[in-house]
């Protein structure tokens, strides 16, 4: 019996201590799952960075009740922890009391110092779940062990009260820790509209009031923090006034700590009016820092969410592990991993301007960082992708402004195609500013182009219409241009245009131009760089009376007309060789141009793939065939283009026995020349003297020589351009004036000689032909002078006339190859004839 009482008494023991181990387990378990920390890593994966190689991570934990002292990243990349920081978060409460209970002791989750509640209202709304109300009567909740504080130098405290005041008159206390005199080791107290702070020390009590006007039915932290330096009063997680008192305080018994209660044991007399919640104690004095972090947390007075934000620079690229972890003020630590791969493309710079104009040729660079795996870089500019070339770490492109009318702002970023992924860099704008090209007027006032008219053949001025002119103009490579289509049809002696950038622009121009009387030509030049250095364009027409139409029909080998064939003409004016009209072949191969038949042009021909075709002569027919033939065309050169020269003496007779300056005089304002020079010599093709000169756009060449007893003096000059020698002749009669008497001997021979060296400008034709209308002069007057009908008179007259000029004087010509004196015998024959037959009668 006594076996099985003692075996029952074991039973009840194990019972027992099975109770309380269950019961001490679910206590800690509670406790350890009230504490548990859940730490994150906020570290999505990031495709792409820009301008820098630094990226941020962020860390985030939660906890119930625990405050964080210590927070760390890690990757395995090092194998170190890279970022380490301390005390980032609020430190432990002393206590703590957020007022959610509806029945029982106030709880004080800290579980050092729970309170009874004498009369407060419980579970009415509060800034966080359920708070207490306070009214007049004894509301009172107190602890009288609570927080001890035998010396405020050594045990500095923050005292946080959330409150909703239903009354602003009166002093009416939130919190206080007092002693057992009935005086305050630290109190928090409502004065009126504003908060106090007070604290008694062994010198005294020290109080100061707030800044911030409170309001009924709004909630607001309070805030007194008391230390060996003084005391602070603030609000709303700000310090907003202060006092100094270094003295501990005084030497009275520690008491109770109330809420919503003046002093211990008065039920009436400071007792707060309104809602109280959210009331921590701590025993150290927070910062600045620490309270705004309690204030904005959205936790009121317990911050259970803490983030590590730290600035990495990353080894690129790397998929690296990080680790994230958080650590309590007890020393127990939680951590959470997240695999991050980082940036695929890396940005180092990008290039382009920020202001351009309508059809500009813009490039755009982008430098980036990447492996193998990038594959692909795009630019979208205004909706629009355009591919990229690749050189090293460097991506561009180039494109076309589009045509805007208006200042207009456009968006650009850069495509990345990375292992079959698709991402996108952050955009840019780029201002793109229109151009306008036309006639000068008060807006368009910077003059690129004058254009003006003359007379081909005098090169007088004259005024010309434009007729249906376009000008295409653009700043980049012609892929976009705008157009300018112009007509006046009134004749103006000149137009000039204008344009509203300064800078160079490129100009297609298609310029149809006529005059009354002028024919119209067609002036279509290769496109032209212009600038507001204003450029001047002479244009030239032919009146219709000095022109033709010339036609050039162009066909190949096999008789084919060539449609498209550029061609054009030009003419050496003024020592410049001057476009004076362009076009192109149409479908049948042809093209017309008005020109002077007059002058020397110079007609050119060109259609891939045959070489170019250029002839310099009179054009003097209506019709010309020009044929291009395979790939060889020949070129017909114009040696005498921009090649002027002169020679003196200038007179075409010249003294004999007399020295004279032989000058040839040369100039090239086209070719190179090689060589030039010239050589005189007599009729007998005696050499009297040569010269020549290399000077590659010419000079002058001079040789001094007596005429001597010779008869004539012959210059042969010439000069050489691509080996190819351009020569000619000028020769000058040397006349003997060393017998001046007269006579009808010395007046033949004077005259014959005048007429051999051209002195009259008379030929052999000439003189006979006016020698005939002596004759015919003076036999037709004597005959009317004296009545004289005799035919055979008028012949011997003749005869006799003939036989002085031919005989006497010698100055009538013979026919070729007739014998000397022909006329002269022909007219004796007739006249012996004409005198037999008179005798016959």
């Amino acid at each position: 019996m006594k076996k099985r009482q003692k075996n029952s008494l074991i039973e009840a023991y194990r019972r027992k201590i099975l109770v309380g181990a269950m019961i001490m387990f679910i206590f800690f378990l509670g406790f350890v799952l009230a504490g548990t920390i859940s730490v994150t890593l906020d570290s999505p994966q990031i495709n792409y960075t820009t301008n820098s190689s630094s990226n941020t991570l962020q860390c985030g934990s939660t906890t119930d009740a625990l405050y964080f002292v210590n927070s760390s990243l890690y990757t395995n990349y090092s194998g170190t922890w890279e970022i380490n920081q301390t005390n980032i978060a609020t430190p432990q409460p002393a206590g703590e009391y957020r007022l959610e209970g509806t029945s029982g002791v106030v709880v004080d989750n800290i579980g050092y110092s729970n309170l009874t509640n004498s009369g407060a209202t419980r579970g009415t709304s509060g800034i966080i779940g359920n708070s207490f109300n306070f009214s007049t009567g004894d509301d009172l909740s107190y602890n009288q062990t609570a927080f001890n504080y035998s010396d405020i130098s050594t045990q500095p405290v923050t005292l946080i009260v959330w409150f909703n005041p239903s009354s602003l008159s009166g002093e009416k206390v939130l919190a206080w820790k007092g002693k057992t005199n009935g005086q305050a080791i630290f109190e928090l107290m409502q004065k009126d509209d504003k908060l106090r702070a007070r604290s008694n020390r062994n010198s005294g009590t020290t109080e100061v009031l707030c800044t911030t006007t409170i309001s009924t039915g709004s909630w607001y932290m309070g805030i007194i923090i008391s230390n060996s330096t003084g005391i602070y009063c603030g609000t709303n997680g700000v310090i907003e006034n202060s006092t100094t008192n270094s003295n501990p305080i005084d030497p009275y018994v520690e008491a109770n700590f109330s809420i919503g209660a003046g002093s211990y044991g008065a039920t009436t007399w400071g007792n707060f009016t309104g809602a109280l919640d959210e009331i921590s104690v701590f025993n150290v004095s927070l910062n600045s820092s620490q309270l705004l972090e309690l204030y904005n947390s959205g936790n009121a007075a317990r911050p259970t969410t803490n983030t590590l934000n730290s600035t990495f620079l990353f080894p690129f690229p790397i998929i690296s592990t990080w680790n994230c972890e958080f650590c309590d003020i007890e020393g127990d630590c939680e951590s959470a991993t997240s695999n991050r791969t980082e940036p695929y493309v890396l940005e180092n710079s990008r290039t382009y301007n920020t202001t351009t104009y309508e059809t500009s040729y813009e490039n755009f660079i982008i430098n980036v960082t990447a492996n193998s795996s990038l594959t692909d870089v795009n630019l979208i500019y205004n909706g629009t992708s355009y591919d990229t070339s690749k050189s090293g770490s460097i991506y561009s492109t180039t494109l076309s402004v589009p045509n805007v009318n208006t200042q207009t702002n456009v968006t650009f970023y850069w495509n990345f195609t990375y292992a079959g992924q698709y991402f996108s860099s952050n955009s840019n704008n780029q201002t793109i500013e229109p151009i306008e090209f036309g006639l000068c007027n008060a807006t368009l006032d910077v003059p690129f182009w004058n254009i003006t008219f003359k007379d081909e053949s005098d090169s007088s001025d004259i005024n010309a219409t434009i007729n249906s002119a376009t000008f295409e103009y653009y700043f980049g490579n012609n892929t976009l241009n705008k157009t300018l289509s112009f007509t006046n049809t009134t004749a103006n002696d000149y137009y000039t245009f204008c344009f509203s950038v300064n800078r160079t622009i490129y100009i297609d121009a298609h310029i149809p131009y006529a005059s009354t009387g002028y024919p119209q030509r067609i002036f279509n030049p290769p496109t032209t760089a212009f600038t507001n250095s204003t450029t001047n364009t002479t244009l030239y027409l032919i009146s219709t009376a000095e022109g033709i139409y010339v036609t050039f029909q162009v066909i190949n080998t096999a008789d084919q007309p060539l449609e498209g064939v550029l061609t054009n003409i030009t003419r050496n004016i003024g020592g410049t060789e001057t476009l004076v009209s362009s076009g192109e072949t149409g479908a049948d191969g042809a093209i017309t141009y008005w020109l002077d038949p007059d002058n020397v042009y110079t007609a050119n021909f060109y259609l891939s793939p045959y070489d170019l075709y250029s002839v310099t002569q009179l054009f003097t027919q209506t019709t010309y065939t020009i044929t291009l033939g395979g790939t060889t065309t020949s070129t017909i050169y114009d040696y005498h283009r921009g090649v002027d020269y002169s020679i003196t003496p200038i007179n075409s007779y010249l003294s004999n026995g007399t020295s004279y300056n032989f000058n040839f005089t040369i100039s090239s304002s086209y070719w190179a020349l090689e060589e030039y020079g010239f050589n005189i010599t007599n009729e007998n093709r005696t050499l009297y003297g040569n010269t020549l000169g290399t000077t590659s756009n010419g000079s002058t060449l001079s040789l001094t020589l007596n005429t001597g007893t010779n008869e004539t003096f012959i210059m042969n000059y010439y000069w050489t351009i691509n080996s190819t020698n351009t020569t000619s002749v000028r020769s000058w009669k040397i006349i003997d004036l060393s017998d001046d008497s007269f006579s009808l001997a010395h007046l033949g021979e004077d005259f014959d000689s005048y007429v051999d060296s051209g002195l009259f400008g008379l030929t052999d034709f000439g003189t006979g032909l006016i020698l005939f209308f002596i004759i015919i002069a003076v036999v037709g007057v004597t005959k009317v002078k004296w009545g004289i009908s005799n035919t055979s008179f008028g012949i011997g007259l003749i005869f006799a006339l003939v036989a002085l000029f031919d005989v006497s004087l010698g100055i009538l010509p013979n026919p070729i190859n007739a014998v000397d004196h022909f006329p002269t015998i022909i007219m004796g024959i007739l006249f012996i004839g004409a005198m037999a037959r008179e005798g016959l009668r």
